[in-house]
């Protein structure tokens, strides 16, 4: 019976090697995974988890999200709740009192690493609040502090759960100047609840609702009696920005999934 024990034990690292590996076959498409930077421009990084909990400040920042008014937004934060957050632990929170407000993401010092001038942008968010704010929440980017594109998003409005919002625009003509090319959510009237943002992306062209091509089958190997190794072949697909492996330490039939 000694004998047989390394193979017992082998057997269970296997079938627990099989729940991971039948975890990554079937989410190899999901899009933005939450511990790296999320969308086109990695310096927006509108999955907020690599910033810590904070109250924004009023002043665009090379290093964080910020708001263009302290005084008319009186939430404006980057709040740490796994229970509220759409993906991963973070989001934005933001509640203005005045009009023409906005949250803005970081800006970049290289202006090659922004958003082009004269080209299509489609901005892309999700949001949550408790009353209907589509007549007045924009997508909006900005080539320089004051030379911006913005409108109103495109979105089926839902109280109380993450709805997707998208603006597809032809950003302006003018040239991009460092330190103030930024994009971000812009509220025109004053908000009468709570707005959360979670998954802000920018990306060239239109809406883009296809997901990338799934990967090639993983390869296997055990290293050891605690280590195994995955591998696969990545899709070529331009929008393809990451993968996310899972290990569940049970059969993982019935239990909740990432959130895509």
């Amino acid at each position: 019976m000694k004998k047989k024990l390394p193979s017992l034990m082998r057997l269970k690292h296997f079938r627990n090697l099989c729940y991971s590996l039948c975890f990554l076959l079937v989410c190899v498409n999901v899009g933005w995974g939450q511990t790296q930077t999320i969308g086109s421009f990695p310096y927006m990084e509108g999955g907020f988890e690599n910033y810590a909990a904070s109250t924004l400040a009023g002043t665009l920042s090379t290093s964080v999200w910020s708001v263009n008014s302290t005084g008319k937004s009186t939430v404006r934060a980057i709040l740490n709740n796994a229970a509220v957050a759409r993906t991963g632990s973070k989001y934005a929170s933001h509640t203005t009192n005045d009009v023409t407000v906005r949250l803005q993401s970081p800006t970049t010092a290289t202006p090659a690493n922004a958003p082009a001038a004269n080209t299509s942008y489609t901005v892309q968010f999700y949001y949550n609040t408790t009353t209907d704010q589509t007549a007045s929440l924009q997508g909006a980017i900005y080539n320089t502090a004051t030379d911006s594109k913005s409108g109103l998003v495109t979105s089926t409005y839902s109280s109380g759960v993450w709805v997707k919002a998208t603006y597809t625009s032809t950003t302006n003509a003018a040239a991009v100047v460092a330190s103030t090319n930024f994009a971000g959510v812009r509220h025109l009237a004053i908000t009468s609840s709570n707005v959360g943002i979670d998954d802000f992306v920018v990306y060239a062209g239109a809406v883009d609702t296809t997901p990338p091509t799934a990967a090639t089958p993983s390869t296997v190997s055990i290293a050891s009696a605690t280590t195994f190794n995955v591998g696969w072949t990545a899709s070529d697909d331009a929008d393809k920005t990451g993968y996310m492996v899972v290990r569940y330490t049970s059969d993982p039939t019935g239990q909740p999934l990432p959130n895509v």
